[in-house]
C-alpha cells in the first residue's frame, strides 16, 4: 500500500492529516484506524517522514538554501525544520548537507 497517494502528491504543501482524511471521503478514525493497520504507523508519521526524506534528498542534491528546503519539503518555517533535524537526524540540516549523509 505504502503512502496514500495523495501524501505523496502533495506533501510538500504543508498538508495535515485533516487534509489526508478528507481527501478519502471516510471518517477520520476509521482512516487512521485502517491506515495503521495496513501500514503499522499513523498518517501523522508518514506526512512527517515524508517530508523529512524529501528535505534531507534535497540537502544532499542541489545547493538551495535551508530556508528554500523547508518551504520546497513542506515546512512551516526554516526554524522548524532546523527543529525537526535536531530531534530527527542529531544534527542541523547544514552538518547533514555537509557529511553528506
Amino acid at each position: 500500500m505504502g503512502r496514500l497517494p495523495f501524501i505523496r502528491e502533495n506533501f510538500k504543501k504543508g498538508i495535515k492529516v485533516q487534509q489526508v482524511v478528507d481527501s478519502t471521503g471516510y471518517s477520520r478514525t476509521l482512516i487512521e484506524r485502517r491506515y495503521k493497520e495496513a501500514m503499522g504507523y499513523s498518517i501523522h508519521k508518514a506526512l512527517h517522514d515524508a517530508k523529512l526524506e524529501y528535505a534531507q534528498k534535497l540537502l544532499i542534491s542541489t545547493n538551495l538554501s535551508v530556508g528554500e528546503i523547508a518551504k520546497l519539503s513542506g515546512y512551516s518555517s526554516e526554524e522548524y525544520l532546523y527543529r525537526i533535524f535536531r530531534t530527527e537526524v542529531n544534527m542541523t540540516p547544514i552538518d547533514y548537507r555537509e557529511k553528506g549523509v
